[in-house]
């Protein structure tokens, strides 16, 4: 065997290990988590022929930030009619405690003072690329329903339960939503 041919055959099979691994075949590239609070995208997909359009907060609390995505598909270049869902997606800060368990939680408390105060738990819907217990996870899609959408979109206050976070979306992130919300041609009563 000829060292071309040797090289050849190392370089065939790295690409075949790469190519069949696990970690790579599940790289979800989801948004782009380099998005600053309040950013919006919008973006045609030719395959698809929906327009895809994205809404991206940073909300904080006391055990730290969450990167939390609404995107919505919609049909056609020119869309005319709202989404059937909107997927939210949270992407937790790269530098967690590797010894932390963090729970599968996605839950809402809207307008906590007042008598229309409603909860929200999406914990069910919670979708990971690594479902076992303390895994560490690098995006985790919520399918939500528009009615919880709309419900968020007309609050005064949210706080929530993200993966174990506990976090505040500031009034700015709440107009943001809003306007997400009104951009997807969905109503914030």
């Amino acid at each position: 065997m000829t060292a071309t041919t040797r090289i050849r055959a190392a370089a065939f099979a790295l690409a075949a290990l790469v190519v069949s691994s696990p970690a790579f075949a599940q790289i979800d590239a989801g948004p782009l988590v380099n998005w600053a609070d309040m950013t919006t995208w919008t973006q045609y997909n030719e395959g698809t022929r929906q327009t895809e359009m994205g809404l991206g907060l940073i909300p904080s609390g006391m055990g730290g930030t969450m990167r939390v995505s609404f995107e919505a598909s919609l049909a056609g270049r020119r869309p005319t009619k709202a989404p059937t869902r909107v997927m939210m997606r949270l992407i937790p800060p790269p530098f967690l405690n590797p010894n932390t368990v963090r729970s599968s939680t996605a839950r809402f408390e809207i307008d906590e003072n007042k008598e229309n105060r409603v909860v929200i738990d999406a914990s069910d819907r919670v979708v990971s690329l690594d479902p076992q217990v303390g895994a560490y996870s690098t995006s985790v899609s919520v399918a939500m329903t528009i009615e919880e959408f709309e419900r968020l979109a007309s609050a005064e206050t949210i706080k929530a339960d993200l993966l174990g976070f506990a976090v505040e979306f500031s009034p700015a992130q709440i107009k943001a939503l809003k306007a997400f919300a009104d951009k997807v041609m969905l109503r914030t009563r």
